[in-house]
């Protein structure tokens, strides 16, 4: 199974107004007409229940670098959490909801719902809108504090102000 080739890609789906989504490991073009993929969930998902009942589901392609998207999507929201909240996000034609840090996406309307009887769920959805985002903006680099080596203090900025006891 380990040469089989993988990405990793974020599945969001939405049912009123709760989105939800899941980092999957793989998702595999079944054909170029009409365009369908498969995408395969494992069972107890909040997002299922999504899927089925909207019809609606869209992935996005993640960088092959560990990023914020995967680690946020990549373990079971708490209750009642909204994994978006200030996430940038774009929309989709559907009305999903993407991170705009993804390097492409595909909207897809689910055609079929399959229990295999194992861990998973297989959802095979039609293509109906895909775009490849040219290139997502680098994140901040954030400035590392200076090194401390041994014992040595660092002093403060000049800048801060020092505050001194009245004796």
């Amino acid at each position: 199974m380990a040469l089989l080739p993988a990405g990793r890609f974020l599945l969001v789906s939405r049912i009123a107004d709760h989105c939800d989504g899941v980092v999957l490991a793989a998702v595999t073009r079944v054909s170029n007409a009409p365009p369908l993929l498969f995408a395969c969930l494992e069972k107890g998902l909040t997002l299922s229940p999504m899927i089925r009942d909207s019809r609606r589901f869209a992935v996005g392609v993640l960088p092959p670098e560990p990023c914020a998207i995967s680690r946020l999507f990549g373990r079971p929201p708490a209750f009642d959490e909204d994994r978006f909240l200030g996430l940038p996000t774009i929309s989709l034609p559907s009305g999903l909801r993407m991170p705009s840090r993804v390097l492409g996406w595909l909207d897809c309307e689910m055609v079929r719902h399959l229990d295999i009887g194992g861990d998973c769920e297989v959802y095979i959805g039609q293509v109906h809108a895909a775009q490849r985002v040219a290139s997502p903006a680098p994140p901040t680099p954030l400035r590392a504090p200076p090194a401390r080596s041994g014992g040595t203090r660092v002093a403060p900025p000049r800048s801060t102000p020092r505050l001194r006891s009245r004796a």
